[in-house]
């Protein structure tokens, strides 16, 4: 179990504080943590939110994807525009774009992660 951080840098907010587990997968890892699963891969992110409603989100940097929303009165599907995926050892950067029709939501989060060094690819 490692601390980590994630970080909203759109709405500079500090969105979880504590523990994760790790867990090795072939080229990549994923970071278990509240309602969140990060699976950090070298060229794709697939997150996981699950709460009032469950968010499944792959974001691919210069690649668009689909993002799902289920809630319980069915599911929403989303574009989603990955602009920014950056890896280190000590922290994952992603930074996309939801669309829907005419609506579009920005999103930027990093993940601190502190107590260990992984190589993610």
């Amino acid at each position: 179990m490692v601390q980590i951080r994630l970080l909203d840098l759109q709405n500079d907010q500090v969105i979880f504080s504590g523990n994760a587990n790790s867990i090795d997968r072939p080229k990549g890892v994923h970071w278990e943590f509240g309602q969140y699963v990060w699976k950090v891969y070298e060229d794709i992110l697939i997150i996981d939110s699950q709460g009032e409603v469950h968010v499944h989100l792959i974001c691919q940097q210069g690649k668009p994807t689909q993002a799902k929303i289920q809630t319980e009165y069915g599911e929403i599907r989303l574009h989603c525009e990955t602009s920014l995926y950056t890896i280190n050892e000590r922290s994952i950067e992603v930074q996309y774009t939801l669309k829907m029709e005419e609506q579009i939501e920005h999103f930027h989060f990093r993940l601190e992660i502190k107590g260990a060094n992984y190589a993610f690819h």
